[in-house]
Parts: C-alpha cells; sequence; structure tokens
C-alpha cells in the first residue's frame, strides 16, 4: 500500500478536478490560497511564490495573510449569511482597504511590516462586509497577475474551495475584479469532492468531511484529501 500526503491547499486542487495548465484553484479559507497549473516551476521568494510537482506538471502560487480570518474578527457566521444577502456586487463601496488580521503580508507582496488597511469604517456593517470582500478580490487579482507576470500561465477558469465558495454574492464581486464574464456555479470537477469512484466509473454521494481516495492513474498522481465544496468562475 502507498500513502501519499500534501497541503491542504494542493488537495483543494486535486478535489476541484484542476487537470490542466491555466486551471486555477482559489482557496478561500481562514487565508487566501492562490495556485496554477503551468508547466514549468517558478520560485520567487520575493513574491511568495513557489512550485510543488503535480504529476507531469507544477502548481504555482502563493498565500496571502488575507481571508476569512479578517471577517471573523468582526462578525461571526451568522452575521455574514445576513449581510451577505445585502451585497450589491455591482455597485463597488469604492473603499482602498487591504484586509490583513495583524501587520505581515506573504503574497502577492513578501512584506512582514505591511499594516492592514481598514478605515475608514461605514456605519452600515453590510457596506463594511463588502469592502472587505472588495479587499480580498483585488488581492486575488492582484496574486494571479503576478504569477503570469513571473511566467505563469493565465488562468482559464478560476475554481474556488473553501468556506467562502459558498457565498454567491462574494463570487460576483470576485468575477469582476478577475474579468471573468462567464458562469458561477459547481466546479466541473464536483463528483470528485462529493464523493468516491465506483468500479462502474460513477460516484457514490458521502457526506462533506470525509476522507476520500481516488486515483489519477492518467496523469502521475495519486492522492487522498479531504473534500472541499467547490465553485467555479470561467472567463
Amino acid at each position: 500500500m502507498v500513502l501519499a500526503g500534501t497541503t491542504n491547499s494542493t488537495d483543494a486542487v486535486v478535489a476541484a478536478g484542476a487537470l490542466i495548465p491555466g486551471d486555477a484553484v482559489t482557496c478561500l479559507g481562514s487565508t487566501l490560497v492562490l495556485k496554477i497549473i503551468g508547466q514549468d516551476p517558478i520560485a520567487a521568494p520575493r513574491y511568495g511564490v513557489y512550485s510543488h510537482r503535480f504529476g507531469t506538471r507544477w502548481l504555482i502560487g502563493g498565500a496571502s495573510n488575507s481571508g476569512g480570518a479578517v471577517l471573523r474578527r468582526y462578525f461571526d457566521d451568522g452575521e455574514i449569511r445576513r449581510l451577505s444577502a445585502t451585497l450589491d456586487p455591482d455597485r463597488p463601496i469604492g473603499l482602498d482597504y487591504y484586509p490583513l488580521p495583524a501587520p505581515s503580508e506573504r503574497f502577492p507582496t513578501h512584506d512582514p511590516a505591511l499594516p492592514p488597511r481598514l478605515g475608514p469604517r461605514p456605519a452600515d456593517d453590510g457596506r463594511f462586509l463588502q469592502g472587505l470582500l472588495e479587499g480580498i478580490a483585488r488581492i486575488e487579482t492582484a496574486g494571479y497577475r503576478c504569477l503570469h507576470r513571473l511566467g505563469a500561465p493565465p488562468p482559464n477558469r478560476v475554481l474556488t474551495t473553501g468556506g467562502g465558495a459558498e457565498n454567491a454574492g462574494w463570487s460576483e464581486i470576485r468575477k469582476r475584479y478577475l474579468g471573468g464574464s462567464g458562469r458561477t456555479g459547481p466546479a466541473p470537477g464536483g463528483g470528485l469532492w462529493s464523493g468516491n469512484h465506483r468500479p462502474d466509473g460513477r460516484y457514490s454521494r458521502l457526506r462533506r468531511g470525509k476522507l476520500l481516495h481516488h486515483f489519477y492513474i492518467e496523469h502521475g498522481l495519486v492522492s487522498l484529501w479531504h473534500s472541499h465544496a467547490a465553485s467555479c468562475i470561467c472567463r
């Protein structure tokens, strides 16, 4: 028996169904992690960029300190769900936020002293939440531009995993910043995170969070990973 382990963000790439160069995965968890599949590795510590072997190709990416941990400093899950109903993705708030939980950023700029930028705060909590989500979306967009500038392919599609993938309003905000004019919805590889492969080639449903096994023999991958919810933003 051969068991292979990897990082949770690499797990997410496999679980989301990313396979070919240009497939990108954004992990919207407590931090913001970007990965894109490329033909060649890229290492740029100045920008917090690194690469992991992925079958015959490479996963190129970086991890920002921004993400859900910043949201949790101000709102609990129930408040985020309630306030998300008030989001208006087509009308930007216009606040120049750089949401960080504390001074220090890793990617797309590596700066241990970079301070958060979280003011001014509107009196309306819904507008404040939208300003935070727009700030994180700008960091995501800057991250993919940084990777492309360093030699990674531009994203053909951006798959999303983590708790933030379930927020439809945030997906629309991100699509506007990323320039995607296509659909949002379940990732094309959704079966990879929602079930395990059966001998007849179909998938049987499993509880979210249960360990899944899948073998990517064709792509040279043998992986063990946790299931992830996934959505897609396509150009």
